[in-house]
Order: C-alpha cells, then sequence, then structure tokens
C-alpha cells in the first residue's frame, strides 16, 4: 500500500479525487480553448505559416525537456505540492499576454506571432514542470488499485465539461467571424479558458499534500541515469517514442485542412470534435474495467491499431467526402486508451524512489520526438504546399504526404508495443478468450428458453 495513502482515511482520500476531479475538469476546459482548432485558427486569423503552426503544436511537448530540471527539485526537495501549485498558475495567467497580442501589436508584421509564441512557450515551459509534480502528488496521494479507475473517472468528466464549453466557444467565435469580430471573439474565448484556469487553483491547493518523501541525496547524473538503466522503461520509451513521432507529424495540421481545404466553419469542426469526444465518454467506463482486469497494454494495442486505420482514412477525405470525416471522428471510441495509457503504465512501471525522473525522463524524451515530428510536418507541408498528384478520385497534396508519413511511422511502432512489459497485464488474445468464455454460457440457456416455448 502506498506510503501516502497511509497518512489520510478514506473520508479525506475521496475528497481528495473529487477536489481532484473538479479541478482537472476545469484544467480541461482551459486547455480545449487553447488548443487545437481554436489555437490553430488564432495563428491563422494573425496570418501565421503552416510551420509556425508547426512550431506552435511543437512547443508544449518539447517543453516536457525541462521536466528534467523540476523532476532534480522534486528529488532533492521531496515535495510537490508546493512547486505545482506555482508553476501552474504562472502557466496560466501567461495566457493574458497571448490574447491581447493582436491589440497590442496590430499591423506589426511577423511580430506579434512571435511574441505570441515566445509567451506561449514560457507558459508551456511551466505547464510542463508542474505536470510531473502533479503526477507524482497523485501517485503518492491515490493508492495502486483505485489509480486506474480513479483516471477512468476523472477523463469521463474532463472529457463531457470540455466538449460543452468547446461546442459553446466554437459557435461564438462563428458569430463573431460573421460579424467581423473575429478578434474580439477570439479574445473572450481565451479570457473564459484562463478564468477557469484561475478559478481551479484554489481547488488544487485545497488537495492535501500525503506527506514530503525523504529527499535524494544522488546526483542529477545518478537520478537520470538510474531510469535508463531498466530495460523495461527503455522498451516503454521506444514505442511511445515512435508513436508520438506518428502522431504529431499530422495532428497539428488535421485542422488547418479542414479550415482551409473543405473551408468548415469552428463549429462544424467543433461538433465532429464533439460527438469523438462523447463516444469517448460512453466507453471510458468499459476501457477502464477491462483495464482493471487485463492490464492496459492490451488496451493500448487495440486503440493504437485503430488510430492507425484513422490516420490512412485522412488520407482520403476530400472535400466533397464529409461522410468519411464523420466516419474518422467516430475513432472517439477508442479515445480514453490513447488518453490514459502512458500514465498507467508509467505509474506502474515507476519505483517508490527516483519516481520522479522516471516521469520527467519519459515525458522529455517523448516530448522532444514528437515536438521534432511537429516541426518536420510543418516543413514537410510547407515545402509541398504547392504539389499535389491524383491517384484516382483522390488527390494528394502537400498536407496529405504528411498524413500518410504519419500512418507508416504508426506502423513502425507497432512491433516496439509487442515489447512492452506492464507489470501483471494479460494479452490481447487472453482477454478475447474470457471475454468470449464469459459469454458461452448464456447461448444454451437462451436456446433452452426458447425449446421450452
Amino acid at each position: 500500500m502506498d506510503s501516502g495513502f497511509l497518512r489520510m482515511d478514506a473520508a479525506l482520500l475521496k475528497r481528495s479525487m473529487n477536489l481532484s476531479v473538479a479541478e482537472g475538469s476545469l484544467a480541461t476546459i482551459m486547455g480545449t480553448l487553447t488548443s487545437g482548432v481554436f489555437l490553430t485558427g488564432f495563428a491563422l486569423e494573425m496570418g501565421a505559416t503552416r510551420l509556425q503552426i508547426g512550431v506552435l503544436s511543437a512547443l508544449p511537448v518539447c517543453a516536457n525537456l525541462v521536466q528534467l530540471g523540476g523532476a532534480y527539485l522534486l528529488e532533492r526537495r521531496g515535495e510537490c505540492k508546493n512547486l505545482c501549485l506555482m508553476t501552474t498558475v504562472i502557466s496560466r495567467l501567461l495566457w493574458l499576454p497571448i490574447f491581447l497580442v493582436p491589440f497590442l501589436f496590430a499591423k506589426s508584421g511577423p511580430f506579434p506571432i512571435w511574441v505570441m509564441i515566445a509567451a506561449f512557450a514560457t507558459g508551456s515551459f511551466l505547464s510542463s514542470i508542474g505536470g510531473v509534480a502533479w503526477l507524482l502528488w497523485i501517485k503518492d496521494l491515490i493508492p495502486k488499485q483505485q489509480r486506474v479507475s480513479f483516471m477512468g473517472r476523472r477523463h469521463l468528466f474532463n472529457t463531457g465539461l470540455s466538449l460543452v464549453a468547446g461546442m459553446v466557444a466554437a459557435i461564438g467565435l462563428d458569430w463573431a467571424k460573421q460579424s467581423g469580430q473575429s478578434s474580439l471573439g477570439f479574445l473572450s474565448v481565451f479570457g473564459a479558458a484562463m478564468l477557469c484556469g484561475l478559478i481551479g487553483m484554489p481547488l488544487l491547493g485545497a488537495i492535501p499534500a500525503p506527506g514530503a518523501a525523504h529527499p535524494h541525496q544522488a546526483s542529477f547524473r545518478q537520478l537520470f541515469s538510474d531510469p535508463l538503466r531498466n530495460r523495461d522503461f527503455r522498451t516503454l520509451l521506444g514505442f511511445y517514442g515512435v508513436w508520438n513521432m506518428g502522431l504529431q507529424l499530422a495532428q497539428p495540421f488535421f485542422a488547418v485542412y479542414m479550415l482551409q481545404k473543405m473551408h468548415l466553419s469552428f463549429g462544424c469542426i467543433t461538433a465532429l470534435a464533439t460527438m469523438s469526444s462523447v463516444l469517448g465518454m460512453l466507453t471510458t467506463s468499459f476501457w477502464t474495467r477491462l483495464c482493471d482486469r487485463f492490464g492496459t497494454k492490451p488496451i493500448v494495442l487495440i486503440a493504437t491499431i485503430a488510430d492507425l486505420m484513422t490516420t490512412i482514412a485522412w488520407v482520403f477525405v476530400m472535400p466533397q467526402w464529409f461522410g468519411l470525416l464523420v466516419l474518422i471522428h467516430c475513432s472517439g471510441l477508442f479515445s480514453a486508451p490513447l488518453a490514459m495509457g502512458p500514465n498507467n503504465i508509467l505509474l506502474r512501471l515507476a519505483p517508490e524512489k527516483n519516481a520522479a525522473f522516471y516521469l520527467a525522463i519519459f515525458n522529455s524524451i517523448i516530448g522532444t520526438a514528437a515536438a521534432v515530428a511537429a516541426i518536420v510536418g510543418g516543413l514537410i507541408a510547407t515545402i509541398f504546399m504547392n504539389w499535389s498528384m491524383s491517384l484516382g478520385p483522390v488527390e494528394i497534396g502537400g498536407l496529405k504526404l504528411v498524413f500518410i508519413l504519419s500512418a507508416v511511422v504508426r506502423l513502425l511502432s507497432l512491433p516496439l508495443l509487442a515489447r512492452v512489459v506492464e507489470p501483471d497485464a494479460g494479452s490481447v488474445s487472453q482477454m478475447i478468450r474470457v471475454l468470449r468464455f464469459r459469454q458461452t454460457p448464456a447461448i444454451p440457456a437462451i436456446v433452452n428458453e426458447k425449446q421450452a416455448a
């Protein structure tokens, strides 16, 4: 049993988890309104190039590099709550200069975009440090046997509130665009996002710290090298490094394609995302139960294959084939395993000692790979912007070339996933056998009832 859990009774633990769920919902609303199609649309409105959009998308994951410094502070000082609170509140306040940029530097050429990128980068660095501190805080706070169900419940609430906020924001932006007030629309959306983030801070501060761990006196080099000696950890790094490279090659440009090539409105794009999120909400408890019983790895394998198929489908999306876009967004059925998988497996692999460096090294290496991929994707999309070729009814251009490359890299990650070791996890075949066996006894009973009738 976790040492953090021993320091509090069941009632306090339940209250702490409820506070975390509430704060997580507000933080997710802020993340939804300051990323994805909203951030992309804001950047395009300011005249950003595809390369600059790639840089913006790369920054949050590239910022994970600074987690190594945060992890060293955590291991040396033995506490995480104060560091999490300090870095998180500053990162959320930094959105104030970001959404005021169009008003402060109107008609100043590319300068406002780089000011926004600089502020966004600083906020991302601080948020990244706060993220590893929060994850270590949760590891100490919540017993191991309750973590999967807690993460599932948190993900469910986060998704529900964020999709409502996203839909309202999209409708507001479309109305502002039609009224010729796009800048004011983005100001309102980002202002509401920052407000949600700041409201969540008192909730985060009310969650108790289970007690400071004993600080380590080991050197940075030793703390850094210990996780890399762990073979299972290196294997996990290999899979998620390659998979996230494939993911970030294309992820920033799906919204660009829908806005520029398909000429969809913010409302339409957000409606598709909402549908995907609703499907994810409906299946979260199902995936959580399977993870509790069979482990996270087999569930991640299923979700990863589905994600690969979705990326391939993007290659065939054309402006006149809107129905395929709807089908692609049904991949939300598999969003929960993809979102919760890395943390679930990593928290099971990380030891009680030096856990912060396990988390920081993982996020730093994965983040660097993803950041490089996002920038490379932006370069490819820019270089091949005016290039196109036809394969039957399908037209392949610069963005489609990025989607194809993304699918290839994700395909290469699957053999690496097979080598990932998760303690006490089953296999996909074992899971299927058990589920089939559970259904088999019900069949004769139904047959007998029909014969009796």
